[in-house]
């Protein structure tokens, strides 16, 4: 895991470290104590081997090789524990689902032995009791590669969505596998069970899912980082568990002699041979574990990305319920078979309404997050420009106007400055309704940044706008006051055809135009007119600024952060071209490019404050420390707001959130993080994971990459950690 330094500098991505942990072992060395463990569990299994393979017919082998798989199991439930005394978090929650499962199966052992003994071998085996015990053990298993699947990242929906697959899928594989093979099969021998038959397709379906989850994670992007021990755990799930998908070939070779020994030899080593893994892996924690290390994650948001999965799902799911039917009636009427097909299709069916319910209701949901800004309840940056977009091809195509409002609170920097960013939210709210309760039904109010609002006017021409917008100013003098002074808005009007001829050219006439408002006077609406308002681009109005604030001390303060260590003299620089890449690639217009390029130059101005024993120390960082060096984003808004550079403020202060609400100084989530933010923070991040710091060493590109992609949706906004690795995977060189 990424030291405390780590997590303050690159956004608290888990990175690995380079030391070793014996954990209090003495004198003992690592590679000492895993030779032997390999000894003590290839013992057992050898003698257990040589006593069933010396008089397997005979029986008595066959039972010493169980009570040997008796003993032994008491020492890897010890081992796993004591791992999971040795662990913590997620990890430590891995080894008490191996215990647990372990424990079950050891219970399994337990009846199935005391049955097996009264009776010669072999011998029918009427131990279906620890049979069912068996496949409850793998259950903490299954939970635990659901626990893995980052299903916390989604919402409750898509979540019950995934669970009702999952068990459609599972009903079905099950009827079929049952009604076409198992029962046809198994029920040509005589006295069979029924619930024997039931736990010949059970069976191999839990365990086939089982042991495709364990291989897909040894084989996934995430497996190059995968300690030794883990990848000892992965093979051994995925070896007992396949193993034990041919638990039917195992009942039919014990019970009616099918295919001699083999079945019987390839059982016991599919289960003897994985539980000696287990005690070798939890020795390998022992001695390998890095301090403080976690468990990778499953990359489940490649397989929730997957078009052919979202498509192919849902289309198995239905066509298997005719299948089923279909089959269900061929069989004898009250048979077994029927019953079991006919209740499948039914279940089936329930769930497959289930999920397209929750599919419609989600997508409803999901379509209103896209659009809309969760704090004011506005629509979003998003939805602007797309909105305002097929406005202007709607007023192309039947020669109407559209007019576009930009507006921006004055003063609101003095308001986060004395009261602090919730005084500020509460104030944006407020100021939203009143907007709302001004506009007409029509028009469409957007919050584009932090204090910025945007009005779309259709079918409008300026004078109309204005006429509005004056409103609007009206309401706000007649509301609440903030330390005393009415609130008040510059706003700029700009109409197409009659001041641009594409989108982005309305957009920045219109902000060229409030811009003029605000600085000749402020509470007051400016329509664009070319004679009398100068519509200064990006470059033009940062130049007014340097000339006007103190813009180039504070430039020249950033570049002194930077200089202050070696390894990260040109951070702000990396961070700036990737920001501008990343900007373009999402289709932001040239004015907010400009305006993030210099955001990333400057976004790490707080760290001026920031003392050099704690930006530089290369231990974990205390408690103290910790809330000392996350003051530096809203360092940086206090340092910057001596400047005019109002737009970026709220992006340099909220460069650390994190998608999923954990981040810092606000823990702010989702489309509540300015857009332009949750640029900067994954640049920052990856910038941060390609460089050497005193604390670790420099990630590859490539695996600083794999880390954006496995932090989708919980650190980084997911479309544009997409956009990113797109961009770096086409060989983007910061």
């Amino acid at each position: 895991m990424a030291s405390d330094v780590d997590a303050a500098d690159a956004g608290a991505i888990a990175l690995p470290a380079d030391t070793s942990d014996l954990r209090g072992l003495g004198p003992i060395d690592g590679p000492s104590l895993r030779i032997g463990a390999w000894v003590f569990a290839a013992t057992p299994v050898l003698v257990a081997i040589a006593l069933f393979a010396g008089n397997g017919a005979s029986g008595s082998g066959y039972l010493a090789a169980e009570w040997v798989f008796m003993a032994v199991c008491p020492f890897v439930i010890v081992a796993a524990g004591s791992a999971a005394l040795h662990s913590q978090g997620h990890e430590r929650g891995f080894w008490l689902f191996i215990g647990g499962a372990l424990s079950l199966l050891g219970i399994d052992q337990l009846l199935y032995v005391l049955a097996v003994s009264k009776m010669p071998v072999p011998a029918p085996l009427n131990v279906t009791t620890s049979y069912v015990v068996g496949l409850v053990a793998a259950v903490p298993i299954l939970v635990f590669f659901a626990s893995m699947t980052r299903f916390r990242a989604v919402g409750v929906l898509d979540r019950i969505r995934v669970v009702a697959d999952a068990a459609a899928l599972g009903v079905a594989a099950v009827a079929l596998l049952y009604g076409l093979v198992i029962a046809p099969w198994l029920g040509g021998f005589p006295g069979v069970k029924p619930a024997d038959m039931m736990l010949g397709a059970v069976l191999p379906v839990v365990c086939s899912t089982i042991a495709v989850l364990a291989i897909y994670h040894l084989l996934s992007s995430a497996a190059g980082r995968l300690d030794s021990w883990e990848r000892i755990v992965g093979w051994a799930i995925a070896l007992f568990a396949g193993g034990n998908a041919l638990w039917p070939l195992f009942f039919a070779g014990t019970e009616f002699g099918f295919g001699g020994r083999l079945f019987m030899y390839l059982f016991e080593l599919v289960v003897f041979a994985p539980l000696s893994m287990l005690f070798v892996a939890a020795v390998y924690h022992h001695t390998t574990a890095r301090p403080n290390a976690r468990l990778r994650p499953l990359p489940q948001r490649r397989v929730q990305r997957s078009t052919w999965l979202s498509i192919g799902v849902p289309s198995a799911e239905i066509a298997s319920i005719p299948v089923m039917g279909v089959l269900g009636v061929r069989f004898a009427a009250g048979s077994p078979q029927q019953v079991v097909l006919l209740a499948a299709a039914g279940a089936v069916a329930i769930l497959v309404m289930t999920r397209t319910g929750l599919t419609v209701a989600e997508n409803g949901h999901l379509f209103s997050r896209v659009i809309t800004d969760p704090l004011t309840g506005l629509n979003n940056h998003r939805h602007f420009h797309e909105r305002l977009e097929a406005e202007i091809r709607s007023a192309e195509r039947f020669g109407e106007r559209v007019s576009v409002a930009a507006m921006d609170l004055d003063e609101f920097t003095r308001v986060n400055s004395a009261h602090g960013h919730s005084e500020g939210d509460v104030l944006l709210n407020t100021v939203a309704e009143q907007v709302r309760g001004a506009v007409r039904d029509d028009d469409v109010v957007c919050r584009v940044g932090g204090d910025e609002i945007a009005i779309i006017f259709a079918d409008t021409d300026s004078a109309t706008a204005a006429q509005v917008c004056q409103r609007i100013l009206d309401r706000l003098r007649s509301g609440d006051s903030v330390e005393g002074r009415p609130v008040t808005a510059s706003i700029g009007i700009a109409t197409y055809p009659d001041h641009a001829s594409d989108r982005d050219e309305l957009v920045r006439t219109a902000d060229g135009a409030q811009y003029w408002a605000k600085y000749h006077g402020k509470n007051q609406v400016m329509i664009y007119d070319p004679e009398v308002v100068l519509a200064l681009d990006a470059d033009e109005r940062i130049r007014n600024l340097q000339e006007q604030s103190h813009l180039a001390t504070v430039s020249a303060l950033a570049a002194a952060v930077d200089a202050r260590d070696p390894l990260t003299q040109y951070h702000s620089r990396n961070v700036a071209t990737l920001a501008v890449a990343l900007a373009e690639a999402v289709g932001l217009d040239h004015n907010k490019v400009r305006f993030i390029e210099v955001a990333a130059l400057l976004h790490d101005i707080g760290k001026i404050g920031i003392s050099d024993a704690v930006l530089r120390k290369s231990g974990k960082l205390t408690p103290e420390e910790r809330l000392h060096i996350e003051e530096h984003p809203q360092l940086g808004e206090q340092i910057l707001s001596s400047t005019r550079l109002v737009e970026i403020l709220p992006w340099v202060a909220a460069h650390h959130e994190r998608y999923d609400g954990r981040g810092y100084p606000r823990g702010l989530s989702g489309e509540a993080i300015p857009y332009e933010a949750r640029i900067l923070a994954i640049c920052d991040a990856y910038d941060a994971m390609i460089s050497d710091r005193p604390y670790r060493k420099a990630l590859s590109k490539a695996a600083a990459i794999q880390e954006v992609d496995l932090n989708m949706g919980t650190q980084f906004d997911p479309a544009l950690a997409e956009a990113f690795i797109r961009i770096a995977g086409r060989g983007l060189r910061a």
